[in-house]
C-alpha cells in the first residue's frame, strides 16, 4: 500500500512546551499515541524506551551531523547491509545506530509502532521505496524534532543500571567457577548476562545528580585550598592546629582572613572534634542560595554537642569581629543569631548545661528552654521572646509538636531560626510523622543533624536524615530504594546467599562515598588516646530451680498457641525474660494478668493491655511453684546474687554502678532489694520527670550515691553519667544497640577510670541464644545489624520455643582471674558452676563500620563503581571503555592483579588461609580416592571400593611472606585466637592454617613450573595414618605466628574443652549421621566414588574435620557454630558428594569462612551430581597448580 503524504503544515513539529513531560510520554504505551495519530509523542515514546546507550547513539548523531549526512551514513548504509538478526544489535555498534534510525523514522512517518523483529524481516526493496518516497516531506522534520527535544532526555550522569554493580559481581563468580563451566553452562551464563543487561535502567533525578556533582567538586576545591594553606603555614613555621590558634576556615579563599576556634575552647578540644567543627563550618557557612545542611555522625560519647556549640561560638565571634574581611565571610542570614535546638526531652537540660560550659557568657544571646513545666501562655511567651531577641531556644521533640498547634507559635518556630540543630535525628526517620513534616517546613537551609548511628545500621534512616538536611541530595525516595536500600536489605536477609551479601556490602561502601560530602563520621577509635580502657564480661549464670520450673511450664503453655505475629512473639519473649531475671518479676506479671482479666470480666476499665500470649492455664501451677518461704529472696536468681556481689565489691573499691534493665518489674524488684541492703540509689525510667533528670544525674556524678537503676529504653540515649565506671546489663533483648547506648553513658569523654561491663545472661535459655546465635553469628558473618533486626520473626519464635538446656557443665574460669578484682570475687562466690558457668571476655559491641568486612579487592570495586558513575558525565568516552572492559571480562583480572600488587606476593582470593589452594590438592600426581586425600583409615574396605593410599607430592613452598594490615578485634564466633599466646604450630603441620593475628603469615605464591613435573610413581599401598597424626609434607615449615600485645586475654570459653567443658558437640554427631545417610542415598543412585561402608566414611571424614579444628583450637562455641553450619549445607546432596569425592578438602571444610563455603557451594550446586567427582579428578590431575 502506498504511503499517504501529508497535507501542508502537518509535518511541522509542534512547540515543545505543548507536548508535556517527556518522561510521562515515555511511560505511556506507544499504542495510545498510535491510536491518537500523534506521531510526535510516539517518536518521543519510542526514543525514551530505547536503552540509554542506543538512545545516545541517535541523539549524538542528530546533534553533530547534518540530516543529509545522516541519511547517507545510516539509511543508505542500512539498505546496503541490513541487520539480519537481533543478535547483531549491540550498544556501541554503527549498524545498531543505523537500524534504530531506520526503525524510528519508519514508525514516525507511518505513525505505527513497528517491532524490531518486523523491521528486520522487511523486504529490502520495499523498505527502500518507502524511505525514499517519504524523505522529502518527513525526514527533515524528523531530525529537527529530535534535535529540539534532545535536551529533555536523560543525561549520561542520570542513568543507573544494576549491571554497573552486577558485572563485577558476575566476573567474581566467573572467576570462582573457572574451568568448571562446560560449553552448555557457558552458553547459559552468557544468556543470563544478556538478560541482566536487558533490565530496565533507572533514570536518576537530574537535579539530585547535578547537586551531588557540584558538592563533590566544591569539596575537591576546598581540599586543594586547605592543603595549600597548610603548606604555606608549614613553610612559615606555623602549625595550623596550635591550640591557641586553631584555624577553622582552612579552605578559605586567598583574600579572606583566618578565623580561629574560640581561645577558651581551643586548649580543651580534641582532634576529631576540630575536624567536626571544620566540617560544620564548610557546610553551613556558605551562600544561602547554594547551601545545604549536614550530618554529624560521630558515635556516642565523642562530643557532638560540644562541636556544635564550638561552631556556633565561632560563628558569633566572626559576626562580631572588628575585621571586615572576617565578617564578610559570614552570610547575612547567619549573622542574626536565632538558633533552634530540637532534641529528646531528656536532653533539654543537658544541652543548656553544655552551652553554659562551652559558650562564653552572653555571646550566643540568652539561653531559653521549653519543657512540660511551662504551661499555656508561658510557652507562647517564651517563643515570642526568643523570636524577638534572638539567642538559643532548646525544645524537646514532643513539645515542638505541641507548639506547632498553638496559634502564633508555629509561624515563629518555622520561619525565624537562622540555624536548626536536631539531636538524635532519628526522630526524623519517618517522613509521614508530624515531627518530620514540621521540620521540613523550616525556612532556613542551615540545618545540622546529629546521630551516633553508623550508616549501615539503617540505610533508610540515613536517607531521611540526609534528605532533611540536604533535600534531594540522594534523589527521590523510590530511586534511592531501588538503587541502594532494597539491594542492601536483600543482601542481609537471614537466607541471603554469599553473592548477595558481598554485593550488598559493595553497594553499601559505594553509598558511603556518595554521602561522604554530607556526613562526617568518627568512631570510638578517635577516643583511644583520650579514654581509659574498657573491659566487658559476658557472664553465663545457671537458672535457679524455681526459674527452671517456671521456664519449662511457660514454654509448655505457649507451644500450641504462639503465633508468628510480632506482638505475640515479643510478649512471650518478655515473659520468659521476667523468669530469667527473678521469680518475683514473673509473680508480678501473673498478678497483673489475673487482676486485668477479672476487671474485664466485670466490665471495669483497666489501663493494663490484655496479654493474649500469656497462657492462662498455667497460672495455678505457676503459683504453686512460686509458693516459697520468701519470694523476694535474692538466692532464687543467680543474677541478683551476683549483682549483690558486684555492688558490695564496688562499694569497697569506691566505684559507682549503673544497672540497666528493660523491665519496670525488674527495676521495682532491684530498687526494693537495694533499699533492703541499705544502699543509696537513684532511679531513672519513663516516669521520671524530664526536667529533673539532668539535676539527678549531676547529683549522682558528684555525690555519694552508689547505684543508678536505669531503664535501658528511657535512659540509654544522650545522658552523661561518667561518675560511674561499672555497668551491669541485667537483661538483654534482640537488639544489642540499646545496651551499647547504655554502656555509652559511662564510657565517654570525661571518664577517668577504667570501665567494667558485666552482661548477666541466663545460660540454656533464649538469652544465651541471643548472644551466641544472633549477635555472635552476625559478627562472624559480617552482617549489617539493623535496629529493627534482620532476623525474621519466625526465627525469633523458634528461639523462644527452644527447650531449656539445664545439663551444661561449667567451664574452667581460671583464665579470667586477674582481669578485675570484682570479677575475681564473682568467680570465688560459688564453686563448680553453681553461680557462673562460663565467662566470655569480649569487645563484641565495639562495632567497626562495615567497610572492615570488605576485602581489599571489594573495597577497590566499590571505589571503581563510584568512579564509574562519575565518569558518565565527566568523561563518557572513558566510561564506555570501562564498560567494555567489564563486558570483555578484563576488569576482574586487572583488579586481581592490582590487588595482588598491593598485597605483595599474597595468593589470590580463592586460596585458603595459609595460601594453599582451597581445592583438595594443587596437582602433581594422581589421586584416586577421597580416602587418599583425607588420610582416612577405613577398616574392612577393599581397594576397589575405596582405593589404596597414594603419596601426595606437593610443590615446594617458598618462605612465608609477612603481610601486615588491620585485623578484626577478637570476638566470639570469629576465626580469631583468644589467648595470651598463639597455639604452637608443629613443623609437620606447616600447611595447616591458623586463625588470623595482627601480623599474618601468608606464604607467597609458588612459581608456575615451566613444564609439567614428572609424574611420581604410586608407592606401595600403605595404611593411612590415623587422623591425629601429622600429614607428611615436603613444604618448608612456617614461622610461628607473631602475637600482638593487643590481643584479648585467653577466655575460658575457648579453653579447657570450651564452653561449659562439653566434650561432644551435638551438631557434630548430627553431621556424621546425616553424612552417613547421604552416602547411602548416593550409593543407591550409583554416583561415582561413593563406594565403601557409609558409617566408616562418615566417621573418618567427620573425625578428620574435627581434628583439624581441635588442633587450631577455635573453641567450643565457634566449633558448635561450624558443625551446625555444615549440617545445613549437608541438606544438599551435592555438598555431600563434593566432600566425599574430594572436591572440597578437609582443611577447607574445617577452616574456610562461612561465606567462602557458601560461595563454593554455589559453584557445586551448578554441577550435575556425576560431574562433581569428574571435576575433582580433573583438578587433581592438572599439571598447572593454578588450575
Amino acid at each position: 500500500m502506498p504511503t499517504t503524504l501529508p497535507s501542508t503544515g502537518i509535518n511541522v513539529p509542534p512547540p515543545i512546551e505543548t507536548l508535556g513531560n517527556i518522561q510521562t510520554i515515555g511511560g505511556i504505551s506507544p499504542k495510545r499515541w498510535v491510536k491518537k495519530s500523534d506521531r510526535w509523542r510516539l517518536l518521543i515514546c519510542l526514543i525514551w524506551r530505547l536503552d540509554h546507550s542506543r538512545r545516545r547513539g541517535i541523539l549524538d548523531r542528530i546533534q553533530s551531523t547534518q540530516p543529509d549526512v545522516i541519511w547517507t551514513e545510516h539509511f543508505e548504509a542500512f539498505l546496503d547491509n541490513p541487520i539480519k538478526s537481533k543478535d547483531e544489535l549491540t550498544s556501541e555498534n554503527s549498524k545498531t545506530v543505523s537500524f534504530d534510525f531506520v526503525r524510528l523514522y519508519h514508525c514516525f512517518f507511518q505513525c505505527q509502532n513497528v517491532a524490531e523483529d518486523t523491521v528486520i524481516k522487511f523486504k529490502r526493496k520495499k523498505l527502500n521505496k518507502r524511505l525514499r518516497r517519504t524523505r522529502e516531506v518527513w525526514f527533515n522534520p524528523f531530525c529537527k524534532f529530535i534535535e529540539m527535544v534532545l535536551p529533555e532526555f536523560p543525561q549520561d550522569s542520570q542513568i543507573y543500571r544494576n549491571d554497573d554493580f552486577d558485572a563485577l559481581a558476575d566476573e567474581e563468580l566467573d572467576d570462582e567457577l573457572g574451568d568448571d563451566l562446560d560449553d552448555d553452562e557457558d552458553v547459559e551464563s552468557m544468556a543470563n548476562r544478556k538478560a541482566r543487561k536487558n533490565r530496565p535502567e533507572i533514570i536518576r533525578d537530574k537535579a539530585a545528580v547535578d547537586l551531588r556533582e557540584r558538592e563533590h567538586q566544591r569539596l575537591e576545591e576546598q581540599e586543594a585550598r586547605r592543603n595549600k594553606l597548610r603548606m604555606d603555614l608549614k613553610l612559615h613555621g606555623v602549625a595550623s592546629d596550635d591550640t591557641s590558634h586553631i584555624i577553622i576556615n582552612e579552605s578559605k579563599e586567598e583574600d579572606q582572613s583566618l578565623i580561629y576556634i574560640n581561645e577558651a575552647i581551643g586548649p580543651r578540644i580534641k582532634e576529631h572534634q576540630i575536624d567536626g567543627v571544620r566540617f560544620l563550618w564548610n557546610q553551613i557557612v556558605r551562600d544561602p542560595e547554594t547551601r545545604q545542611g549536614c550530618l554529624l555522625a560521630h558515635t556516642m560519647g565523642l562530643g557532638k554537642t560540644m562541636q556544635v556549640i564550638t561552631f556556633l561560638v565561632a560563628l558569633a565571634d566572626s559576626t562580631k569581629s572588628k575585621d571586615p574581611s572576617v565578617v564578610a565571610q559570614i552570610p547575612e542570614d547567619l549573622r542574626k543569631g536565632w538558633t533552634l535546638v530540637l532534641c529528646p526531652p531528656s536532653l533539654v537540660d543537658n544541652w543548656i548545661d553544655e552551652f553554659l560550659i562551652w559558650a562564653p557568657k552572653g555571646l550566643l544571646g540568652k539561653l531559653r528552654k521549653l519543657t512540660a513545666t511551662l504551661k499555656g501562655d508561658d510557652r507562647l511567651d517564651t517563643v515570642k521572646a526568643w523570636a524577638s531577641e534572638g539567642g538559643v531556644l532548646v525544645i524537646g521533640y514532643n513539645m515542638f509538636k505541641i507548639l506547632l498547634e498553638i496559634p502564633g507559635a508555629s509561624e515563629l518556630l518555622v520561619e525565624k531560626p537562622s540555624i536548626v540543630i536536631t539531636d538524635e535525628a532519628h526522630a526524623l526517620k519517618n517522613p509521614e510523622t508530624k515531627t518530620h513534616i514540621a521540620c521540613s517546613r523550616f525556612s532556613t537551609n542551615a540545618r545540622i543533624a546529629l546521630t551516633g548511628t553508623p550508616l549501615h545500621n539503617s540505610v533508610l534512616e540515613y536517607y531521611a536524615m540526609i534528605n532533611w538536611v540536604a533535600p534531594n541530595f540522594l534523589g527521590p525516595l523510590p530511586e534511592f530504594k531501588t538503587i541502594y536500600s532494597l539491594p542492601v536489605e536483600q543482601g542481609f536477609d537471614f537466607d541471603s546467599g554469599p553473592i548477595e551479601k558481598r554485593r550488598a556490602l559493595t553497594k553499601l561502601a559505594a553509598l558511603k562515598k556518595l554521602v561522604a560530602p554530607k556526613v562526617h563520621r568518627r568512631t570510638t577509635a578517635a577516643l583511644k588516646d583520650s579514654l581509659p580502657p574498657k573491659y566487658e564480661f559476658v557472664i553465663y549464670v545457671p537458672p535457679g530451680e524455681v526459674q527452671k520450673k517456671l521456664y519449662v511450664l511457660y514454654q509448655e503453655g505457649i507451644t500450641n498457641q504462639l503465633g508468628d505475629a510480632k506482638a505475640s512473639v515479643l510478649s512471650a519473649m518478655n515473659n520468659l525474660s521476667l523468669i530469667c531475671r527473678h521469680p518475683r518479676c514473673f509473680h508480678e506479671k501473673i498478678t497483673r494478668v489475673r487482676e486485668g482479666d477479672k476487671k474485664r470480666e466485670r466490665g471495669i476499665p483497666t489501663k493494663q493491655p490484655e496479654d493474649s500470649a500469656f497462657p492462662r492455664q498455667i497460672i495455678p501451677q505457676a503459683l504453686q511453684v512460686l509458693h516459697v518461704p520468701d519470694i523476694n529472696d535474692i538466692s532464687l536468681s543467680r543474677k541478683t546474687e551476683l549483682l549483690t556481689v558486684i555492688l558490695d565489691e564496688a562499694r569497697k573499691v569506691g566505684d559507682k554502678v549503673l544497672v540497666f534493665s528493660q523491665s519496670l518489674d525488674s527495676l521495682n524488684y532491684l530498687e526494693a532489694m537495694c533499699k533492703m541492703q541499705l544502699r543509696t540509689i537513684s532511679r531513672l525510667d519513663g516516669s521520671t520527670a524530664v526536667e529533673s533528670r539532668q539535676e539527678e544525674i549531676k547529683r549522682f556524678n558528684e555525690g555519694s550515691k552508689e547505684v543508678y537503676l536505669i531503664s535501658t529504653t528511657a535512659g540509654g540515649v544522650g545522658l552523661n553519667i561518667h561518675g560511674a565506671n561499672r555497668v551491669v546489663i541485667f537483661d538483654i533483648k534482640w537488639n544489642p544497640t540499646v545496651e551499647q547506648q547504655g554502656i555509652g553513658r559511662a564510657y565517654r569523654l570525661g571518664q577517668k577510670k577504667p570501665v567494667f561491663v558485666y552482661w548477666l545472661t541466663t545460660a540454656g535459655t533464649f538469652e544465651q541464644i541471643i548472644h551466641n546465635q544472633h549477635v555472635f553469628k552476625q559478627q562472624l558473618a559480617a552482617r549489617v545489624v539493623d535496629k529493627k533486626n534482620p532476623i525474621s520473626w519466625s526465627k525469633r519464635k523458634g528461639s523462644v520455643l527452644q527447650p531449656l538446656n539445664d545439663n551444661m557443665k561449667p567451664a574452667d574460669l581460671s583464665p579470667s582471674r586477674g582481669k578485675d578484682v570484682i570479677l575475681d570475687k564473682l568467680i570465688d562466690y560459688r564453686k563448680n558452676g553453681r553461680a557462673i558457668l562460663s565467662i566470655v571476655e569480649t569487645v563484641l559491641f565495639e562495632r567497626e563500620d562495615v567497610d572492615t568486612t570488605l576485602t581489599a579487592e571489594e573495597q577497590k570495586r566499590a571505589d571503581e563503581l563510584v568512579e564509574m558513575n562519575n565518569l558518565r558525565s565527566t568523561d563518557p568516552e572513558r566510561y564506555e571503555q570501562f564498560k567494555l572492559q567489564i563486558d570483555r571480562g578484563d576488569l576482574n583480572q586487572q583488579v586481581s592483579l592490582m590487588t595482588a600488587a598491593s598485597m605483595g606476593n599474597q595468593r589470590p582470593v580463592h586460596q585458603s588461609f595459609d595460601g594453599a589452594s582451597d581445592l583438595p590438592d594443587e596437582g602433581n600426581g594422581p589421586i584416586h580416592t577421597a580416602a587418599d586425600l583425607y588420610g582416612w583409615t577405613l577398616n574392612g574396605t577393599n581397594g576397589s571400593a575405596v582405593g589404596a593410599s597414594t603419596t601426595i607430592v606437593r610443590p615446594p613452598t617458598p618462605p612465608p611472606t609477612h603481610v601486615t594490615g588491620p585485623v578484626p578485634m577478637p570476638m566470639p564466633g570469629a576465626n580469631t585466637f583468644f589467648g595470651e599466646h598463639p597455639p604452637p604450630v608443629p613443623v609437620a603441620e606447616a600447611q595447616r592454617p591458623t586463625p588470623p593475628q595482627p601480623l599474618v603469615t601468608i606464604p607467597a605464591a609458588p612459581p608456575t613450573p615451566a613444564a609439567p613435573p614428572t609424574p611420581v610413581a604410586p608407592p606401595t599401598p600403605t595404611v593411612a595414618p590415623p587422623p591425629t597424626a601429622a600429614p607428611t609434607s615436603t613444604a618448608t615449615p612456617k614461622e610461628p605466628l607473631q602475637q600482638s600485645p593487643r590481643s584479648a586475654p585467653h577466655s575460658s570459653i575457648f579453653k579447657g574443652g570450651g564452653l561449659f567443658n562439653v566434650s561432644e558437640i551435638p551438631a557434630k554427631a548430627e553431621f556424621e549421621k546425616k553424612l552417613e545417610d547421604t552416602v547411602r542415598k548416593l550409593q543407591q543412585r550409583n554416583v561415582p566414588r561413593m563406594g565403601g561402608d557409609p558409617a566408616q566414611i562418615a566417621s573418618a571424614l567427620t573425625d578428620r574435620v574435627n581434628t583439624i579444628r581441635k588442633e587450631v583450637k577455635f573453641g567450643f562455641l565457634p566449633d558448635a557454630q561450624r558443625w551446625k553450619f555444615l549440617v545445613g549445607l549437608l541438606s544438599h546432596d551435592k555438598f555431600g558428594i563434593a566432600i566425599i569425592a574430594g572436591y572440597l578438602s578437609a582443611d577447607f571444610v574445617a577452616l574456610a569462612e562461612e561465606h567462602e563455603l557458601e560461595s563454593r557451594f554455589q559453584t557445586i550446586n551448578g554441577l550435575e551430581e556425576t560431574d562433581i567427582p569428574a571435576q575433582a579428578d580433573r583438578r587433581f590431575n592438572s599439571p598447572d597448580p593454578n588450575v
